[in-house]
């Protein structure tokens, strides 16, 4: 084994290569911050047996499926997609509603570890667009209210789908009311934006039964993570998950912390 000063030679000598591939050191120093925390996030990264006491015991198996087929950057780390689906399975989630289909590997993990009888209800802009979405305009990343580009949707065809329903529209104008609740647990890693981030936050709590759970992919977004922090000062119950770019709350009266993703 290398003594500490031979380590840091070594990979020191590989600066040129480094140089080369700037987005794979970009995402590789990002793993590091995940343990760490950012200059600008308010939460500092906790343990996820801290924030779920007993999660790191639990005897039931968590089911993974397809967890290869993931696009780096874009989609969920496979770390991410078992924190995921072992807080349903922990917390014994039967409704889930989430916001950024993709690709549907999330939604297909979720609706693996869901309890009996439950679904996943899962939202997304239309695959024609929706001019009419608050995020359409150029410039947005979403020109014309379409969705990110994905090859296909992992969960057709899959024994689970039945578990799955898929629903199309701005989650801003969508009615939520309608969607099947109350919930057991959000997922949110829709649009990313603080303004939908506060939109889609306050759309789940509304629908949120007391006690349920929020989660919201890349916290490490200034974005993101600025409306979450909001909430943090003003006293809700909101976790870093260490290792992951997950935050997680649990809201024991959703309805009243609403008032806490006010713009």
């Amino acid at each position: 084994m290398s003594s500490g000063g031979g380590y840091l030679f070594d990979n020191l000598s590989k600066i040129g290569p480094w140089l080369k591939s700037s987005p794979h050191v970009r995402f590789f120093l990002n793993r590091a911050l995940w343990e760490t925390g950012y200059p600008w996030t308010h939460l500092y990264p906790t343990p996820i047996e801290a924030i779920f006491p007993g999660i790191d015991r639990m005897t039931e198996p968590v089911q993974i499926v397809y967890p290869f087929e993931r696009l780096r950057g874009t989609s969920m780390e496979l770390e991410e997609v078992v924190a995921v689906a072992s807080i349903a399975r922990f917390c014994k989630s039967a409704k889930v509603v989430e916001v950024g289909t993709f690709d549907g590997n999330t939604t297909l993990n979720l609706a693996m570890n869901l309890a009996p009888g439950g679904r996943v209800v899962t939202l997304d802009l239309p695959p024609q667009g929706d001019p009419n979405a608050q995020n359409a305009a150029p410039g947005t990343g979403y020109e014309g209210g379409k969705p990110a580009p994905f090859q296909r949707r992992q969960y057709v065809g899959h024994p689970a789908a039945d578990r799955i329903e898929q629903v199309y529209g701005d989650s801003a104008r969508l009615d939520w009311g309608g969607l099947g609740g109350p919930f057991d647990l959000a997922f949110l890693d829709g649009d990313h934006s603080s303004r939908y981030v506060r939109s889609d936050t306050r759309q789940a709590l509304s629908v949120l039964r007391p006690g349920g759970i929020v989660l919201w992919h890349d916290y490490e977004w200034r974005s993101v993570a600025a409306p979450i922090d909001r909430a943090v000062q003003r006293g809700e119950r909101i976790h870093w998950i260490r290792g992951t770019r997950l935050a997680v709350g649990v809201f024991p009266e959703p309805q009243k912390s609403v008032a806490s993703f006010q713009d």
